[in-house]
Order: structure tokens, then sequence, then C-alpha cells
């Protein structure tokens, strides 16, 4: 029995990260091919309007853990770079703890629309 545990508990610890919500009228799917880990994690970024992909929009990826005691805040916003049907960002999560993850996204002449979540190192 000890054994089925673990494997299960391997199994679910391997799987990628997977979120999605909407940010205004816009849906916004965030991934990642591995787990999420301390360090540069690469983070794929789908945006869609009524069913049909966003590639001209300027999206930006925010990580931000809020200052803890004795802990300063840290984060880092960076620019998310189209790559076929997504957008690609590149974001350090340098320590455990807990994070909030804001995906802006502003298409032509409009104010950013914002999907936030939060993740658990």
């Amino acid at each position: 029995m000890k054994k089925i545990a673990l494997i299960a508990l391997l199994a679910i610890s391997a799987l990628a990260f997977n979120q999605s919500g909407k940010a205004g009228d816009l849906d916004v799917s965030v991934s990642t091919d591995k787990p999420i880990f301390v360090g540069e994690n690469k983070f794929k970024i789908k945006i869609t309007k009524a069913g049909k992909n966003i590639k001209d929009a300027i999206v930006k990826l925010k990580v931000w853990m809020p200052e803890m005691p004795g802990m300063p805040a840290m984060g880092e916003e960076v620019d998310a770079k189209i790559n076929g049907e997504t957008y690609e960002a590149v974001a350090p999560l340098m320590m455990n703890g807990g994070w909030q993850i804001t995906i802006s996204a502003k298409e032509k002449e409009q104010k950013p629309k914002k999907y936030k979540f939060n993740i658990n190192l």
C-alpha cells in the first residue's frame, strides 16, 4: 500500500503546471512544460478572445513575493514574446513560498487586462 501511495505522489508531483482564467473579455491559459521549481521557469501563455488566438497583444508576466518579517519583497516583470500560438516568458521564482503571478495583456488602443493567481513552491 505504501508503494502505491508513493507512486501516486510522485506521478502527481511530476505534472506540469496549468492554470486558466479570465482577464476581462480575454481567456488566459498559463502552463509550463515541467513542474514549477525554484529558479528560472519558462511560462507559456495563450490568450484568446471569443475562441480566436490573440497574437498581437503586449503581454507581460509579473512574479511577486510580498515582504515578510526579516525579508524584503521580491519580484520581477518580464515581457512575453510570441512563439507560434502562445507567448513565452522566463521568470525567476527564487525561493520556496507563496508567489503572486499577474499576466497583463494589452490589445491595440485598449487598457491592459490582468489575470492574477497564486502559486506555492
